[in-house]
């Protein structure tokens, strides 16, 4: 069972795709790593879901 889910995920910046239909899901006590080059939409991704579910909290 996802403690967070989140199906075809899409953000747009005026006419620029951020993020096109991107889907996660997290259990409860997974930790996760996201590793990438620059520019392909982590700190997007990350700040979305953090909106979405206000429960939720970047690990220090």
């Amino acid at each position: 069972m996802s403690t967070l889910a989140a199906v075809n995920v899409s953000v747009t910046f005026g006419s620029i795709t951020g993020l096109d239909a991107v889907s996660v899901s997290i259990g409860s006590g997974d930790r996760i790593g996201v590793i990438a080059p620059n520019g392909v939409g982590k700190s997007t991704s990350c700040s979305r879901y953090w909106r979405a579910n206000s429960s939720l909290t970047p690990a220090r």
